[in-house]
């Protein structure tokens, strides 16, 4: 599955066509991670902090939501590219997080079905 619609947002900064395509291109490798879900929405804010000319000025924010459920992260780096990067590491580590959680918990509630079976 392809990662879902992205819709951009900036606050005080230009998103040029090439950035646009980096960010489809980066997250489109997390489609896999998303799964078959029926609804899911991505919404990407970049902001440039301040009148600064180095350090830590550009923002990425980021609100994934899966199947009922929003996953956020944010990102402040010195360029664009380092932020999009931290922001789809940290997104593809909470939806790894989401799907071994429901796996284990599907797994202990099957134990648990099995073990009142074997009492009867």
């Amino acid at each position: 599955m392809a990662f879902p619609t992205i819709s951009i947002k900036t606050t005080n900064y230009t998103v040029t066509p090439g950035l646009e395509s980096v960010v489809h291109q980066k997250f489109d490798a997390l489609g896999k991670f998303i799964g078959e879900k029926e609804t899911a929405h991505a919404e990407v804010i970049f902001e440039k902090i301040g009148d600064h000319h180095s350090g830590k000025i550009f923002k990425m924010d980021m609100n994934l939501t899966v199947g009922g459920k929003v996953f956020y992260t944010t990102a402040t780096e010195d360029q664009m590219e380092h932020a999009i990067d931290e922001v789809r590491d940290e997104i593809k580590r909470k939806l790894i997080h989401d799907r071994t959680r429901e796996q284990s918990i599907m797994k202990r509630g099957g134990q648990r079905i099995k073990q009142m079976l074997r009492l009867r």
